[in-house]
């Protein structure tokens, strides 16, 4: 959330805070927020005002649809989005050292991440700038997604596994866990050997893995188009009624 990593400047952090949040929300009849994290962030730094914030989830592309594949379970593909020092990607490397399989990794690597995949033995493929049509690939191509963040506002590699057809591996942590629903195996994050567990029960287990890819498919029907765009349109109407009221009083 910027609000919070600006927050080290005070006088920055209270002009960003009354120009971006306070005075737009308080001019706003209806505000928004993706998930409940964002949400009780908001109330943290804007306390009451934050109150009559609505959460209204993204929702996926419908790009990415269900497309099932036989497990490789002797050498699976581990797909992995994001490499930001928050997405935790050092504690993965570390817990799939001596694990066989390929960590498919999308986003640019650092010079530590680079010895790290070394020095724990990883099998791994990196790809940086690519397309929509290319990540959707990925997805596809995978056996399982591992996204054991340590922080997000949403969560989107979530749901777009789920949708795929492919087990998820998360962080135990919101807002994945209100994302991810009954459909993925849920980690400690700053726990290598927990997220070294989940991967192999995952990865061993195919009654539990079929189990997360059913229940997946059936959480990301709340997440499609017509779901969300459904939550905004009664939103608006709502507000039409109560303009309409105004002006009739």
């Amino acid at each position: 959330m910027i609000l919070r990593k600006n927050s080290h400047n005070w006088v920055r952090f209270l002009v960003f805070k009354w120009l971006w949040y306070s005075l737009p929300i308080r001019r706003a009849a209806i505000v928004t927020t993706i998930s409940k994290k964002t949400h009780n962030e908001l109330r943290h730094y804007l306390g009451k005002l934050a109150d009559g914030i609505l959460v209204v989830p993204n929702s996926y592309d419908p790009a990415f649809t269900y497309s099932p594949r036989p497990f490789n379970s002797d050498y699976p593909n581990l797909l992995h989005i994001g490499t930001a020092p928050h997405k935790n990607l050092s504690r993965l490397i570390a817990a799939l050292e001596s694990f066989p399989c390929r960590l498919v990794i999308v986003g640019a690597l650092t010079e530590t991440d680079l010895s790290s995949l070394q020095a724990h033995h990883i099998d791994y493929n990196q790809h940086i700038n690519i397309s929509q049509e290319q990540i959707i690939r990925l997805y596809e191509q995978c056996n399982v997604v591992t996204f054991v963040s340590l922080y997000e506002g949403f969560g989107m590699p979530v749901l777009e596994g789920q949708v795929v057809g492919r087990p998820v591996v998360t962080s135990n942590i919101s807002p994945m866990t209100d994302v991810g629903g009954s459909g993925a195996c849920y980690v400690d994050p700053t726990d290598v050997t927990d997220i070294r567990r989940g991967i192999l029960r995952v990865c061993q287990d195919e009654a539990y893995r079929n189990e997360l890819i059913a229940n997946g498919r059936i959480n990301t029907q709340a997440y499609t188009v017509e779901r969300v765009a459904a939550q905004y349109v009664a939103l608006y109407n709502q507000l039409d009624d109560s303009t309409a009221n105004i002006g009739t009083t």
